[in-house]
């Protein structure tokens, strides 16, 4: 498949970038819904 749509397999690096950039976004909606919590937002 990577030679037919001429691509190369992704890098240690770039592997680590996904990976932290999701673990961030995972962490902000976490400490969002946890603020939301403690304002006693329940609908918005």
């Amino acid at each position: 498949m990577q030679h037919l749509f001429q691509t190369e397999a992704l890098d240690a690096l770039s592997w680590a970038v996904i990976l932290g950039l999701g673990l961030l976004k995972f962490l902000a909606v976490t400490a969002e819904k946890a603020l939301l919590r403690c304002m006693n937002i329940t609908h918005f």
